[in-house]
């Protein structure tokens, strides 16, 4: 998996997160978990993947004064199903993608065992196995396969088959950690965060059930929280978290909290926030730039599904995210990208699809104050990084982007065109400021700066 990563001094600095949430977490210590399949015990409300973090007194934080208020009109944003065919076609690549052999088709088509019991032993046994040989797959091909054990994963969960579906998105999951061939990488992530996505909701589909069927009133998902569901829906929703406590590597255990998160209304009434701190210190964790960059993004995603309000988790990720930006220029960050025959810049494009939308997640819902002060950041560590200024110009409304016109123009002038071509990111610029417009005083200053480019 990923290696040891170094605390985001951007993130001590700057952001809401607290110190010691990835350390504290059960989740980064699973050997302490309880056993997944055994029951969790009637004590406490609290969620098994966050009690040790609130016992040690980190209390969540509240958003600024200047960051809340209604969302700017003039935002948009582009939801994640229409980019998926943008992110297939773009990143596409002729290396072969390697996956387990035991997940092959014989392995989907084993029928049902009679024996439920029996059934339920061996399949844990096999899940403890380690295989060592590989199925290696074109794109296409590895797309479809997924496809096929997303559907495999469906036909499981209907039949009960609780374990083997764990084990398909467990696997699955696995998959993430994989950057033999990093251009492949956005296409490994947007199918398997599909499935990751499909397990969500059967999972809270399943608690869901479980407290009607136990009584409980027949409510709108979005009414039942941790004091309107019953005993028994509360303890299968506490049981799957203890079930994901118990995965040994920390991207996986990550992936696959993140995709059942909604399911913490079930034990909490509102405490969103503190959860997404700890998840998002976790990926801190992540040592590959590929690695942690597309994790922070399916956060990012899980956020804006469950609570988008929450700015403090997404100002977290984008200031993470400039980190992770700033090393472009180390020695080790340029050995991975010469050990898959890519320029840093060729390199550094991979993440696109990630720095855009943790970048319009928090853009969608920010105030002026919130984007003067990611200018800042940037100014401060990440002035030459092209890509991460065309996201931002691209993610902010007009009128953000207009009010600090002069200093987006000179960053610009001083950006790596290796990496986004100027001439792309002036035109980024044009058009927000053909909607926005900034102060008269600096009106001037910047069309000459862009008319020496031009002219040139």
């Amino acid at each position: 998996g990923g290696g040891a990563g170094v605390a985001s001094p951007l993130g001590a600095a700057a952001s809401p997160l607290g110190g010691t949430a990835a350390t504290a977490s059960p989740t980064a210590s699973p050997a302490a978990a309880a056993d997944p399949l055994s029951s969790a015990g009637a004590s406490a409300a609290v969620d098994p993947l966050s009690s040790s973090v609130a016992g040690a007194g980190d209390e969540p934080v509240a958003p600024a004064a200047a960051e809340t208020g209604p969302i700017d009109p003039l935002a948009t944003f582009l939801p994640w199903q229409p980019r998926r065919a943008e992110i297939l076609e773009k990143f596409g690549t002729s290396g072969k993608i390697e996956v387990p052999s035991f997940m092959s088709e014989e392995f989907l088509r084993k029928g049902p065992r009679q024996d439920k019991v029996k059934q339920r032993l061996e399949e844990m046994e096999e899940a403890r196995d380690t295989v060592d040989e590989v199925v290696r797959f074109t794109q296409q091909d590895f797309v479809t396969h997924i496809n096929e054990l997303n559907e495999e994963l469906t036909r499981a969960w209907e039949n009960e088959e609780r374990v083997k579906a764990l084990k398909i998105v467990i696997q699955c999951s696995k998959l993430l950690q994989n950057v033999d061939v990093p251009q492949a990488y956005p296409t490994i992530f947007v199918v398997v965060t599909e499935l990751l996505d499909n397990f969500g909701r059967l999972v809270f589909k399943r608690i869901m059930n479980k407290h009607t069927e136990t009584g409980g009133k027949d409510l709108p998902a979005a009414q039942l929280h941790a004091g309107s569901v019953t005993d028994d829906a509360r303890e299968t929703c506490r049981n799957w978290f203890f079930k994901i406590a118990s995965i040994l590597e920390l991207l996986p255990r990550l992936y696959v909290e993140m995709a059942i998160v909604r399911c913490y209304q079930f034990l909490h009434v509102d405490d969103y926030s503190h959860i997404f701190m700890r998840l998002a210190s976790m990926i801190r964790g992540v040592g590959d730039p590929v690695m942690a960059s597309y994790a922070r993004c399916y956060l990012a995603r899980k956020v804006r599904e469950v609570k988008p309000s929450l700015l403090p988790c997404h100002r977290a990720l984008v200031l993470d995210m400039l980190f992770t930006m700033r090393e472009a220029h180390n020695e080790s960050f340029q050995q991975l990208a010469a050990r898959s025959y890519m320029t840093v810049a060729e390199y550094l494009n991979l993440l696109s699809p990630a720095v855009d939308w943790v970048m319009e997640s928090l853009a969608s819902n920010a105030s002026q104050t919130l984007f003067r002060q990611v200018v800042e950041q940037i100014v401060a560590h990440c002035e030459h990084n092209a890509l991460i200024l065309d996201a931002l110009i691209r993610a902010f409304s007009a009128d953000h982007v207009a009010s600090a016109a002069a200093t987006l123009v000179a960053l610009i002038r001083n950006s790596d065109a290796a990496l986004r071509p100027r001439h792309t990111l002036y035109n980024s610029i044009g058009k927000a400021l053909v909607r926005g417009h900034p102060p008269k005083k600096e009106q001037l200053a910047i069309l000459n700066e862009v008319w020496r480019f031009v002219t040139k």
